[in-house]
């Protein structure tokens, strides 16, 4: 039928455009008597199927007439489509990562129809690219490839991956029945659609999102554990704690899907365990996510790291509830992808074009307690993530007192489709569009509208025309490269997410508010997701280290005895129940690992289910060191928090202190009013 090029070239007469020979020889790099014999060969084609054929008008160029027939006959085509070289080495490369058994070069010939010269260059050039992640392709009695089980695993779930957007193509190519096949006969699947449901319908109910990357990956990862081939082997790869992972809401959730989708008999339970820890590992997290809350408390590492860093800037972004709302989400999968040795996109971190600049090492200086939790450093390529973040809570801040600018945009297009890039404009960054105009009616415009800050075109505007206000000429279709210089030129982003605290005060500006708490809670429920609710007090005049809740020299033999009576201290106070002190001691036991433990501290803590009645804390010094998971444990600093919404900037400026290195200092001088006046003061020493 017709290769690439010549239904590249169908594309562009089928659009209805004139086109001369010569432009087509330069589009396609090819001589113009190629051109000739590709339209030649367009037009047989045609014929078979009784459409009139691409013909010269009198200008010189050629031109075919519009048929209903020809999308239908392009789809054919594309159909018909041979297998080109490019496509036939990333179908070896899948055979070859999904297949556990030995293959050779004949049974490669067969399958591809094609010559053992082309399959043995084929092959020299894969093997190259294999090395190049580690994996080795042994051609001695037949074809197999080798290497480290996670680098395989990791490769296997690229090559998956990568397929999945052929799979979802309406048009059923060649190339796709041949990826089917594979499919089939290694991983015991043809068609994905019925796992495509059942993520979609998971991620639906947990309220969780995920980037298309992802989403890939997660379905990769899938179809892998479903396979009686790769089974047994990302069950050994993938060591999930079930005895942890049964507790968490979205197991259950998860669980209950996969058995009315009528897939137990496929997944067993340790692999719903692996697909729970899979996917509450790699998406996005909603806010009331609990996952690792029974044993890494997320929200107060993330304070701790806003508090470390703030302590070292010169812009105080400690109140700004958006990066520790955004925080709170980023950590959860870091954990998990620094936890698996899971790696970010190298492209995605080129294309940002980092460099390591001051931020960089402030956070990297920052990220110790993550690093001991871990018990792995932190890659470079997730602090330039955590730099993101950071870089945009400085920017919010230093905006603040930056005024709304004012805007005239000029159209000369119809009305829906200037609305639609006045709609753009104001949905993605903080402007006042005071007029949207024609180009002839710009004088009278700016005339009637004074302190104009920009006009923003879509055509060409002369300079005695636009009153020296500056001008930025954009596409009506509002696109990327639009954004990127709104940005360049200082337009300042819209914040997704609105400020309760900022929505209250241009209501207070405008009426009185009879009852402010019940506005508060009308306001969140029907706004949701799109207000941050930071209007609670941090009651940081209360104080939870008190001189009686710290104990010097107190003489254990072993660390679950001294928590143990840090507890009971607590329960004598009323201040929590004998639940929360097992859901500690558990912990303690089955998951000492999780614990956050630094520069000799550790810090015992457990999830409030209706056990903790106060807030409160206990300060223990040992009088001997004591080794726990190869750390010498001298202070256990253990806590409760009753209301982690209301109190939890107060606890995280606690550990945040406990944490630095006066801490030890302070506690030598065995004065107790000393020791709590450094933890009362509000200040980031």
């Amino acid at each position: 039928m017709l290769n690439n090029r010549e239904i590249k070239m169908l594309d562009i007469f089928s659009s209805g455009e004139e086109v001369s020979i010569k432009k087509l020889k330069e589009k396609f790099d090819i001589s113009e008597r190629m051109v000739r014999y590709d339209i030649d060969k367009i037009n047989f084609v045609l014929s078979i199927f009784n459409i009139k054929p691409i013909y010269r008008n009198k200008s010189g160029t050629f031109k075919l007439d519009s048929n209903n027939k020809i999308n239908k006959i392009k789809v054919m085509i594309k159909e018909a489509e041979p297998i080109d070289i490019e496509k036939r080495k990333k179908l070896i490369k899948l055979l070859l990562i999904t297949s556990a058994k030995k293959t050779n070069v004949s049974n490669l010939m067969d399958k591809f129809d094609t010559s053992r010269i082309t399959i043995n260059n084929d092959l020299n050039i894969i093997k190259k690219e294999f090395e190049g992640k580690g994996i080795f392709l042994n051609t001695k009695k037949g074809i197999i490839l080798e290497g480290k089980i996670s680098d395989l695993i990791k490769y296997r779930v690229e090559t998956v991956s990568e397929c999945l957007k052929e799979l979802k193509k309406e048009n059923k190519t060649n190339y796709r029945l041949k990826i089917e096949e594979i499919f089939e006969e290694n991983l015991n699947i043809r068609k994905i659609d019925f796992l495509s449901n059942l993520l979609e319908k998971i991620l639906t109910d947990l309220k969780f999102s995920a980037t298309d990357e992802n989403y890939k990956t997660l379905i990769s990862y899938i179809i892998l554990l479903q396979s009686k081939t790769f089974h047994d082997e990302i069950n050994n790869f993938i060591c999930v704690d079930g005895s942890i992972i049964k507790d968490w809401d979205e197991y259950r959730i998860i669980k209950e899907e996969i058995k009315k989708q009528k897939l137990d008999e496929i997944f067993n339970e340790q692999d719903i365990f692996i697909i729970t820890d899979l996917i509450v590992g790699i998406t996005s997290y909603n806010k009331v996510s609990q996952f690792y809350e029974n044993w890494i408390d997320i929200d107060i590492l993330a304070k701790n790291l806003i508090e470390n860093i703030n302590s070292k800037l010169n812009v105080n972004i400690s109140k700004d509830e958006l990066l520790f709302e955004y925080l709170r989400q980023h950590l959860k999968p870091l954990f998990y992808r620094v936890k698996n040795g899971y790696a970010l996109n190298e492209k995605f971190i080129q294309d940002l074009k980092f460099t390591k600049n001051h931020l960089f090492y402030l956070i990297k200086e920052s990220l110790d307690i993550l690093i001991n939790i871990l018990k792995k450093d932190i890659p470079d390529e997730e602090i330039f993530l955590l730099m993101l973040h950071f870089q945009a809570s400085m920017e919010r801040v230093i905006s603040n007192d930056i005024k709304v600018k004012r805007v005239v945009v000029v159209s000369t297009l119809g009305y829906g489709i200037s609305q639609m890039l006045v709609d753009n404009i104001s949905s993605m960054f903080n402007v006042e569009i005071v007029s949207v105009t024609p180009y002839f009616k710009i004088k009278d415009t700016l005339q009637k509208n004074k302190n104009i800050n920009y006009i923003i075109t879509t055509v060409d505007i002369e300079d005695k025309i636009s009153d020296n206000i500056p001008v930025l000429k954009v596409n009506p279709i509002f696109t990327t490269d639009d954004k990127k210089k709104m940005l360049d030129v200082g337009f300042t982003p819209n914040n997704k997410k609105i400020l309760m605290t900022e929505l209250i005060q241009i209501i207070e500006e405008e009426t009185v508010i009879k009852n402010r708490k019940k506005l508060i809670e009308k306001l969140e429920n029907k706004m949701k997701e799109r207000i941050i609710n930071d209007t609670v007090e941090d009651n940081e005049d209360k104080n939870i280290i008190r001189a009686e809740n710290i104990i010097f020299d107190y003489e254990v033999k072993s660390i679950e005895e001294a928590i143990k009576y840090t507890c009971n201290i607590l329960e004598k106070k009323k201040y929590i129940a004998s639940s929360y002190t097992d859901s500690i001691l558990d912990i303690l036991k089955n998951h000492t690992s999780y614990m956050i433990i630094h520069n000799g501290i550790i810090l015992p803590h457990a999830k409030n289910d209706d056990n903790v009645f106060k807030t409160s804390g206990i300060l223990l010094e040992l009088k001997k060191s004591i080794e726990l998971n190869g750390n010498k444990i001298k202070y256990i600093f253990t806590f409760a928090i009753k209301d982690k919404e209301k109190e939890l900037n107060k606890v995280s400026k606690i550990i945040n202190k406990i944490f630095k290195d006066k801490m030890n200092k302070v506690m030598k001088t065995r004065d107790k009013n000393k020791i709590v006046e450094y933890f009362s003061k509000n200040d980031n020493m």
